[in-house]
Order: C-alpha cells, then sequence, then structure tokens
C-alpha cells in the first residue's frame, strides 16, 4: 500500500512480482532435494483426465457460480450442456484406454448401478469397509472395484458434507482485505507511536499474517494443551467450531465498532483505527483454528489417491464464500454495520451446524 501511495501502481506490482521470481528460483533451484512422484496416470490417460474433469466442474459448478450474470440465457445453457456432454465423452474414451477407478468412475458407476437396480436387494447405510458390499448405493460398486478403493469417494463425500458449512467462515475471513478496509477509510488513521503514523487504510491487514505466526506456537505449545488438560479435548472438528464462532465474535466486534463510526455527528471526531486492532486479533485466532486445523483433519481424514481431489474441494469452498460476500455485496439499502451484524448471525447459525454435524463424524486415519 505505501508503494502504491508513493510511487505508483506500476511499482508496486512490480516489486512483488521480482520478488516471486526471486521465490520461483529459490524453488528450482531445491529441485534435487524434493520427493518425485511421478503423475498417475500420466500421457495420454492424464490428459483425458485433466479435461473431463475440468469440463465437467465448469459445466456442473464454475458455469453457474461465475457466468451466469456475463453470459445470455441462451448461450450459458448452451455452454453448459456443451462443457457436460464433452466432459461425459472425453471421460468414456478414457475409460476405454484403461478403466479408472477414482473419484469419478466409481461415483458414476455406483449412480448407475443403483439405477440398473444392482443395488435393489441391499439395505445397509453402514459405509465400513466390512458392509459395503452389502450398502444401498455403493454395494455393486465395492464387488466390482474392492471396498477399499470404493471406500475413497465415500470419504470424500463424508468430508465435503462437513466442509461444505466451512464456506461462511471464508466469507467472514476474506473480509478483511475489502469490507475492513472500507470501515477503516472512515476512521481516523493516525497512531500515537514512534512519533506518530499515519497508516493508509489497507495497511491495517498487514495485522493478519504477522498474528498468524504468533498465534500458531502458541496455540500449539500452550493454548490446546492447557485445554486437553482440563478434559475437554480438542479434537479437529472441536476446534473449527470453536474457531467459527469466533469468527462470528470478530464480526460483532467490527459491527459494533461500525455502528460507534456511524453515530459520530458530521464533524465530530472519528474513532481511532486501532480498535480494528481486536477483532483482527479475534478473526485471526479464528483462521488458524478454522484454516489450518481444517487443511490437517482433510489430509488425515482422505485416503492417499482422494487427497488432492479433497484439496481441491477444500478450495471450492473458499470459493463458495467469496461468492456469498458478492451476492450480499450487491444488496441494496444495507448499511456496512447492517451487512456485518448480517454475517456475524450468519456465522453463528453455520457454526451450529457445523457442530452438529461434527459431533456425528466418526473419525478414520489415512495419514501417510
Amino acid at each position: 500500500p505505501w508503494l502504491k501511495a508513493e510511487y505508483g501502481t506500476s511499482v508496486a506490482f512490480g516489486i512483488p512480482g521480482i520478488l516471486m521470481f526471486i521465490a520461483t528460483i529459490w524453488f528450482w533451484m531445491g529441485r534435487k532435494t524434493f520427493v518425485h512422484i511421478q503423475p498417475r496416470p500420466g500421457g495420454k490417460t492424464g490428459l483425458y483426465d485433466a479435461l473431463s474433469g475440468s469440463l465437467l466442474f465448469m459445466g456442473f459448478i464454475g458455469l453457474p457460480m461465475f457466468f451466469t450474470s456475463i453470459l445470455s440465457p441462451a448461450a450459458f445453457w448452451a455452454t453448459m450442456a456443451g462443457c457436460i456432454i464433452a466432459g461425459l465423452a472425453i471421460f468414456n474414451q478414457r475409460q476405454k484406454i484403461e478403466a479408472d477407478d477414482g473419484f469419478l468412475a466409481i461415483t458414476f458407476h455406483a449412480i448407475a448401478a443403483t439405477l440398473r437396480g444392482d443395488n435393489k436387494d441391499n439395505t445397509s447405510r453402514d459405509t465400513s469397509r466390512e458392509s459395503l458390499e452389502s450398502h444401498w448405493l455403493f454395494g455393486a460398486t465395492a464387488k466390482k472395484f474392492s471396498a477399499e478403493t470404493t471406500e475413497g469417494p465415500i470419504a470424500v463425500v463424508r468430508i465435503i458434507s462437513v466442509f461444505f458449512l466451512v464456506s461462511v467462515f471464508w466469507a467472514l475471513f476474506d473480509q478483511h482485505s475489502s469490507s475492513w478496509i472500507r470501515q477503516a477509510k472512515q476512521m481516523d488513521l493516525h497512531l500515537d507511536i514512534m512519533g506518530g503514523i499515519d497508516m493508509l487504510p489497507s495497511q491495517i491487514g498487514a495485522l493478519n499474517p504477522l498474528m498468524v505466526m504468533a498465534l500458531i506456537p502458541f496455540n500449539n505449545w500452550l493454548l490446546y494443551p492447557a485445554i486437553n488438560k482440563t478434559g475437554f479435548i480438542l479434537t479437529p472438528l472441536r476446534k473449527m467450531t470453536i474457531g467459527m464462532l469466533m469468527a462470528a465474535a470478530g464480526f460483532a466486534i467490527v459491527a459494533l465498532i461500525q455502528e460507534a463510526i456511524e453515530a459520530v455527528p458530521d464533524g465530530g471526531e472519528k474513532i481511532s483505527v486501532a480498535w480494528q486492532i481486536l477483532p483482527y486479533f479475534v478473526m485471526t485466532q479464528a483462521e488458524v483454528m478454522v484454516s489450518i486445523t481444517g487443511l490437517e483433519f482433510a489430509y488425515t481424514q482422505a485416503p492417499a489417491r482422494m487427497k488432492s481431489t479433497i484439496m481441491g474441494f477444500w478450495l471450492l469452498c473458499v470459493a463458495f464464500g467469496s461468492k456469498l460476500v458478492a451476492i450480499m455485496s450487491g444488496v441494496e439499502g444495507m448499511s456496512l454495520s447492517q451487512f456485518f451484524w448480517f454475517f456475524a448471525g450468519l456465522m453463528v447459525v453455520a457454526a451450529i451446524g457445523f457442530g452438529v454435524r461434527a459431533s456425528f463424524y466418526r473419525y478414520r486415519d489415512y495419514s501417510q
């Protein structure tokens, strides 16, 4: 932000670009020390996997999320149908080369087998490996691909059912680089430290990475062990539930600050931007408990072949959160304080729903 204010946009973008180039060289220098895992499958089959997966994603998720306001209705439905048909055609061609047993293949086979009636005599709802062959949806698939292989997509669906409500957290978290800056612009940006500093609204966000690096060791070495000693064991999903409630508290604080700003009469003394330090601290603690824990949870709960699939769905939850903010930002007549209160309330509802779902989750350990 300081570079942009002093030297313009070109320098502000140019210097991070140079630093990224240096980082890329640094990364490349370590190429001989990394563990190299060859793509599976590679070559033409791998290319078909990438193409079919990308086209199906665009048809079912990408286009509805991001292109409804860009394309005309006729163009949207035609493009959507084209992506789905092309994706299925390429996937079918890929299966002819070599039968796949990945997420899409098992999911498609399970749906097709159920529609054909291959699972009509199966009634089991138990998705444990021992009972999969009698499962109402995956029974025929487990018999064809093996129970161990079929368990992978089931684990993905199980984790997605937990992750879905985390999208609301990301809707809140990413606002420290948007609506929180809008709030900072309405505040007194002068800080009486180091002889007096005049901050830029977008500089306050630098608190987040600084606090992250301080809170990670504090939580791991002091806070979490102290809480566990009380008998309340902080499982990953409990950490995430608490973190989501803290995110709601952070937005409640921001909403109260905004109400105080809106109550200041014209020409009155502005609220100091130092008040934003408190919600930044609360929100960063929430980030550490939700984001880092969520990634760890996803990695340990997904079989080896499903880890990249789970990472894709995790990032999709982040995208859903951003989409939610974009939708709410288009609502007219909503003040900034009302905007903050809406998300605080939505986060409470999502946290409660997440906690209820988490209480029924059965942990599986697939860590490598």
